[in-house]
């Protein structure tokens, strides 16, 4: 019993990265059974052979690459690359294209800022602009529904020729060329995919390769700056590693959407902060510019995700050469930017939100007229969708589009673990040495990131499609 405990202990790495892979696994082998339900006999029983054999040979592969690994710097990052590779390519197979959250809206949003719009064209009652027919005709050939896209549908997808001379108006009138949620995203958000797309295009690829390529960039530049946080980060490598490889993240990275850029560039900021406090060095101007340009990039992918940037608070007054009037004078103009920079794009996207979604105004008014009402309707929301959302942190909401049912074991198994990866033996918690003062900074940015969102679902989404002054948030 004690060498199998001792044995155990030895190999804690790979047993953590086999539970997390058999996870996976297990997760979209669901998603790759609803794929085929258009397919019968030999195909499905091959398909399915290849899948497990697939998952099998990637544990040996694991195997292998744990067998004397060390907890250090290298190893965790070669392995994330190695491990976000293989499952990127899952991914990008599993999932047709269109099959991933609003990918569509995606899609003609990145379009339409590959031909140098920057806000999406409006009127008084609705929002969208000219693009190719092509494009539609494209998600059309997969059914026209990202829940019903089956791998019987890509030749058809495939087969549909990019025309850029034939163009109709793109309308949040119509479901099939509807795009206004994903025109509230800045430009910034899409930089990954827009490479793609350009990259498409100049080879006058049909629509269907111009989507997998964008989608092919989003995964590239997630897998090259997840590398460099793990690589940055002095404690915690474990803890970025888990949450990097989540099915959550890696669906985000493998599809058009944008929070994956937006989370990953965030890990980076943090990453970067945690080095400089932990190190105690001197803060050079470089380090400052680059704190400085994450924190604009992430104001401008999600103002919701905005007080992140008050993190730099974190660091130590003693790391400025100026000592304290320095941080306060950096942190503050910092923060100031990114408030700055959140509220233009807010501003840009204004006619927006009142064209495509003429409840919103309403149900600010709601809000503002009934403070404690809305109090009493956010904390009802909280309380009674608390476990969902910790069951929905890395798992829960995979393959969305794929309506996939992951059993809350699975979900709160991967939360448990990551969970679990902070308490280590390396101890992160102790190593920061937050002090009261900091600890309850950190707390409250939290919760007003929290309450942001939840806002924003409930001004832009819940009047929208439930009603105004819903007792929940939906």
């Amino acid at each position: 019993m004690k060498k199998m405990w001792a044995f155990a202990r030895e190999r804690w790495f790979f047993f953590a990265t086999t539970m997390v892979t058999l996870i996976f696994a297990v997760v979209n082998f669901s998603t790759l059974s609803r794929k085929l339900l258009d397919f019968s006999g030999t195909k499905v029983v091959l398909y399915k052979i290849l899948y497990w054999f697939l998952i099998a040979s990637f544990i040996v592969v694991i195997f292998f690459l744990t067998r004397k690994l060390k907890e250090n710097d290298n190893n965790y990052k070669r392995f994330f690359v190695i491990c976000a590779t293989v499952m990127g390519v899952f991914y990008l197979t599993l999932s047709p294209l269109f099959t991933g959250s609003d990918e569509h809206n995606h899609y003609y949003r990145i379009y339409e800022i590959t031909e140098g719009v920057i806000r999406t064209p409006t009127t008084e009652t609705s929002s969208g602009g000219e693009l190719p027919a092509s494009l539609s005709e494209t998600f059309m050939a997969g059914t026209g529904d990202n829940t019903k896209i089956k791998y019987s549908h890509i030749p058809a997808m495939m087969n549909v020729q990019l025309d850029e001379s034939d163009r109709i108006e793109y309308s949040s009138d119509n479901y099939v060329t509807y795009y206004s949620n994903t025109s509230l995203y800045s430009p910034i958000s899409y930089l990954p995919h827009s490479i793609g797309f350009v990259v498409g295009k100049v080879f006058h690829a049909t629509p269907f390769v111009i989507g997998m390529l964008g989608r092919l960039f989003n995964l590239i530049v997630y897998i090259l700056i997840g590398y460099f946080a793990i690589k940055i980060v002095p404690k915690g490598k474990l803890f970025f590693l888990l949450i990097l490889l989540s099915p959550n993240m890696l669906q985000c990275a493998t599809t058009l959407s944008a929070d994956a850029f937006t989370n990953v560039i965030f890990l980076l900021l943090l990453a970067i902060i945690t080095k400089i406090r932990l190190s105690g060095i001197t803060i050079t101007r470089k380090q400052q510019i680059i704190i400085l340009l994450l924190s604009v990039v992430i104001s401008l992918c999600k103002i919701c995700y905005a007080p992140l940037v008050a993190l730099i608070f974190l660091l130590k007054k003693t790391q400025f050469k100026k000592g304290n009037s320095e941080k306060m004078l950096f942190a503050f103009g910092v923060l100031l930017v990114a408030m700055i920079c959140s509220l233009l794009w807010a501003k840009v996207t204004d006619a927006i939100f009142d064209a495509a979604y003429p409840q919103t105004a309403l149900q600010k008014a709601y809000v503002l007229a009934h403070p404690i009402g809305y109090v009493i309707i956010f904390m009802r929301s909280v309380i009674t969708t608390f476990m969902t959302s910790v069951e929905c942190l890395f798992v829960g909401t995979t393959m969305y589009h794929a309506q996939l049912a992951v059993p809350s074991v699975v979900s709160m198994l991967y939360v448990g673990i990551v969970v679990a990866s902070i308490f280590k033996k390396e101890k992160l918690q102790e190593k920061l040495r937050l002090n009261s003062v900091e600890r309850t900074a950190v707390t409250m940015v939290g919760v007003v990131i929290v309450v942001l969102i939840l806002t924003a679902l409930y001004i832009q989404c819940t009047a929208q499609f439930v009603g105004i002054g819903y007792p929940m948030i939906v």
